[in-house]
């Protein structure tokens, strides 16, 4: 019974919430069920997990003022992930409830 749960769960965010997320993050484009979850519309320089991971250990080797450009940067890029995630449980909630 709980691996029939644990599958129905993986069905339904690989196909209905990881599918439309994607499409916004790697298009640019936002979908209906995200419309805010455009990370390419992001300011600064930090626009996906490869350039946060990316820019995080080099912060230590900038002047001040791009330190803070870049922290912005990542604190922005964590917002919007932080809200994708959020909507992600809110899905798996709303289909837990079928």
């Amino acid at each position: 019974m709980e691996f029939d749960f644990l599958c129905s769960l993986f069905v339904i965010v690989e196909h209905e919430l990881l599918g439309n997320i994607g499409k916004v993050r790697w298009t640019g484009h936002s979908s209906p069920m995200t419309p805010a979850l455009d990370y390419h519309n992001l300011e600064g320089d930090v626009h996906n997990g490869s350039e946060a991971m990316n820019i995080y250990p080099e912060i230590q080797y900038m002047s001040p003022e791009e330190q803070e450009k870049a922290r912005q940067s990542l604190l922005k890029y964590c917002e919007l992930d932080t809200y994708a995630m959020v909507k992600v449980w809110e899905k798996l909630k709303e289909q837990a409830r079928c």
